[in-house]
């Protein structure tokens, strides 16, 4: 009976190895064509933003900072205002990202600073943003949006 037991046990294993073996060659990770590699500017020094917290970092150069927010809708706020106040950059970076209100009143925050010159760097995992595929595409013909969805589609496409 152990014996039976184990030899369905190794043949299980062994059909899982297989399947993720097999797997791993259908589903090819999308090749980095055309990928262009950038990185974080620096802060910047002109703008609201930079003149309400030059003050505030004095004495504490090169030190980054945090302000806790008690809740989700203070969180949203300031994404907002922060987008619409932002003059160089936006970093953004989300493993969940819903087809509701508050989404596409930030996806439109975002598009809105990229009209602006505002470069807007969007990491999505692709698992996570689901009904979002119209909206996503639009923002990817943006020239200062760069998309990057790792799972499921080309490294670089924010459309499907």
């Amino acid at each position: 009976m152990l014996v039976t037991v184990v030899k369905s046990f190794v043949f299980a294993i062994c059909i899982a190895v297989a399947t993720i073996l097999i797997a791993r060659f259908v589903f090819a990770i999308p090749a980095p064509e055309g990928r262009v590699n950038t990185e974080a500017l620096p802060p910047s020094e002109t703008g609201a933003l930079a003149s309400a917290l030059m003050p505030l970092s004095l004495g504490h150069e090169n030190l980054s900072g945090i302000a806790a927010l008690q809740n989700g809708s203070e969180a949203f706020v300031a994404r907002m205002l922060l987008a619409d106040a932002a003059t160089s950059s936006i970093d953004v970076q989300y493993y969940i990202w819903r087809a509701d209100i508050t989404g596409h009143l930030l996806l439109d925050a975002l598009h809105r600073a990229a009209k602006r010159g505002v470069r807007v760097r969007l990491l999505l995992d692709d698992n996570g943003i689901s009904g979002l595929d119209a909206k996503l595409a639009m923002l990817d013909a943006h020239p200062n949006i760069e998309g990057n969805r790792p799972i499921g589609t080309a490294c670089l496409n924010l459309a499907v």
